[in-house]
C-alpha cells in the first residue's frame, strides 16, 4: 500500500512540470517594408506589432507574423494563410463583409517639396495646355490610388 501513495505523490509531483499544449497562433498580415512606426527593427518592434500581440493574447493565442506583399494581403486572407489583416489597410467596399471598427483614422494629405512652387493644392497636379499631368507616388491599391484614380483619372500620372 506504502508503494502505491508514493506513486501517486510522484505523478502529481510531476505534472505540473509537463508541457502545455501550445497555444494556437493568430497569423497576421503585414509587409515587412512598410517601416516605422508600424512594423520595424525586423519584425519585432512597432505599433501593429504590439497590436497583434495584444490581440493575440486576449485570444489565448501566440502572435505570428506572416510577411507578404502589401497589395496581396487580402488574398493571402481570403486563401486562409492569415487570420487577419493589419499593416493599414484602409476600409473600402470591398472589405465590408471582412472590416472590424477601424483601429486608427486616416487622412490623405498632399505632401510636396518646400522649393516646389508649381503645386500648391491637389489641383496643381492636373495637365494643363497640352502639357501632362504630375507624377504621383501611392502605394498601390490604397485609399489614396483610388481616389486619385477616381479623381483626376487620365490627368496626372500615378506611380
Amino acid at each position: 500500500m506504502r508503494f502505491a501513495s508514493l506513486v501517486c505523490l510522484s505523478l502529481f509531483v510531476h505534472l505540473p512540470a509537463m508541457a502545455q499544449p501550445a497555444k494556437p497562433l493568430l497569423r497576421w498580415g503585414m509587409d515587412s517594408t512598410g517601416g516605422a512606426p508600424y512594423i520595424y527593427d525586423n519584425n519585432t518592434k512597432g505599433f501593429e506589432v504590439e497590436l497583434a500581440e495584444f490581440l493575440a493574447s486576449e485570444l489565448g493565442r501566440t502572435s505570428q507574423p506572416v510577411n507578404g506583399d502589401w497589395n496581396k494581403l487580402p488574398e493571402l486572407l481570403d486563401r486562409g494563410d492569415l487570420d487577419i489583416v493589419l499593416n493599414g489597410y484602409e476600409y473600402d467596399e470591398q472589405f465590408k463583409d471582412k472590416a472590424t471598427a477601424p483601429y486608427y483614422i486616416y487622412r490623405l494629405t498632399l505632401t510636396v517639396k518646400s522649393e516646389n512652387a508649381a503645386i500648391r493644392s491637389w489641383e496643381d497636379l492636373r495637365g494643363r495646355d497640352g502639357k501632362p499631368g504630375m507624377r504621383v507616388g501611392v502605394l498601390e491599391g490604397s485609399a489614396a490610388a483610388r481616389y486619385l484614380e477616381k479623381t483626376y483619372g487620365d490627368s496626372i500620372r500615378v506611380k
